[in-house]
């Protein structure tokens, strides 16, 4: 009985954090071709500093929701128009609570949603994107709470994380073997073990053998090197290249099981840049990716850098 109530548990677990907040990434729409958030903070508080571009002569309100997981903070709404253009604005001060992710360790990935809500019809308009914020900026950013409030706290140790999607996806793994280098992320609040997702990123440096170097540069032959061991070894396996252009090669792939292990299917992205090649890979333990995720998947891909 202790096994099955055991089994049932974590059943519950793995079923709740699939439910967990997803939300697709959209960088510009009809109606707004960009919105840039830069945090600052002075004698009179903490805000964001908003700057947005409106592609339309609509007049429209706006909010701006700070979004972690599944909680969510209004930092902005507007009682003015916002016009066609470019639209400089400042939140009111915020809780400065707000902002604890001064005092962590790592460079801050915050996700944002923004919301435009037409004056003369019910229609609105999202964007929901990350915002990234390097140590550099952070740093300047505490030296200011202190200058302006007084305000220190003990840095918090944090590990290395993203918010691709309003989940807060943290490092579980990390490698450094001479010109490779391997990086591992789930979304919180999984359990890694038990995580539906994991996102891998795998940096090949260039090293001084030109054969080396040009198979690595050669996107179709990594490729098919990269699904070599699945298609040989795996239970029904199917692959596609997605689409390909000079750097990139876009490919999904997928097993219904492997040495006894978990079905699985594969979303990836090959770049192929100067100084070395990165391969993306969002894993999600099922035979097929729901659309959701594969559109978060596919956006996230287009959106990521090479700078590992």
């Amino acid at each position: 009985m202790k096994n099955v109530a055991l089994t049932t548990i974590v059943f519950l677990l793995i079923f709740a954090f699939r439910l967990n907040a997803q939300i697709i990434p959209v960088f510009e729409n009809t109606a707004i071709k960009s919105v840039e958030l830069a945090p600052s903070i002075d004698e009179k508080g903490f805000f964001w500093k908003i700057k947005l571009i409106s592609k339309t002569q609509e007049k429209f309100l706006i909010k701006i929701t700070k979004i972690r997981n599944n909680d969510k903070y209004e930092i902005y709404k507007s009682t003015d128009d916002i016009n066609k253009g470019i639209n400089y604005l400042n939140s009111n001060p915020l809780d400065s609570t707000i902002f604890d992710w001064i005092f962590e360790s790592t460079d801050a990935h915050i996700f944002f949603t923004v919301e435009l809500l037409s004056k003369s019809s019910s229609k609105s308009f999202l964007l929901n994107f990350p915002v990234s914020i390097t140590q550099k900026e952070i740093l300047d950013l505490r030296q200011s709470a202190l200058l302006f409030h007084n305000k220190v706290e003990t840095i918090s140790q944090n590990n290395f994380y993203y918010n691709f999607d309003g989940r807060r996806w943290s490092i579980v793994n990390f490698q450094n073997n001479n010109n490779q280098k391997f990086y591992e992320f789930y979304p919180h609040p999984a359990i890694p073990e038990y995580s539906a997702e994991l996102f891998q990123i795998f940096r090949y440096l260039y090293i001084d053998n030109e054969k080396f170097n040009s198979a690595l540069k050669d996107k179709k032959n990594f490729f098919q090197n990269l699904i070599e061991d699945p298609k040989s070894n795996c239970k029904s396996f199917k692959s596609k290249i997605l689409k390909e252009d000079k750097e990139n090669l876009y490919f999904e792939y997928t097993v219904e099981s492997c040495n006894g292990g978990k079905p699985a299917s594969y979303f990836g992205r090959y770049f192929v840049g100067r100084t070395s090649a990165v391969l993306y890979v969002f894993i999600y333990f099922e035979t097929e990716i729901p659309e959701v995720n594969k559109e978060i998947y596919r956006i996230s891909l287009e959106k990521q850098s090479s700078n590992y």
